[in-house]
């Protein structure tokens, strides 16, 4: 029972020490429609300091050492992989909607 207890907490504390990566969102339709190419633009340098702070939360820290202590760092590596997709399909639809407009 005791064994139980201790395994849930571990899997709970697991979960809590996941780092917290920026997701960036691929642009809406209505988005890519509504925006000029200067505010596409601008969503390429939004898109490189959202680079930038997924590679500065990768740095070693407390989340970091906890995370592989208690699982391996499996859920930092799968937070920072899905942070990363997402980022490429947000430059992906940005580059999309700046080629629509022929930008």
């Amino acid at each position: 029972m005791k064994l139980a207890i201790m395994s849930a907490g571990v899997l709970v504390l697991a979960g809590c020490v996941t780092k917290d990566y920026p997701v960036a969102q691929p642009l809406s339709s209505f988005e890519a429609e509504n925006m000029t190419c200067s505010d596409l633009v601008n969503e390429i340098e939004v898109s490189r300091q959202i680079e930038r702070d997924i590679k500065v939360e990768t740095g070693m820290d407390v989340d970091t050492v906890t995370g592989v202590l208690l699982d391996g760092g499996v859920g930092n590596i799968y937070a920072h992989g899905k942070a990363k997709e997402a980022l490429r399909d947000r430059r992906k639809s940005i580059v999309n909607a700046l080629a629509e407009k022929g930008c």
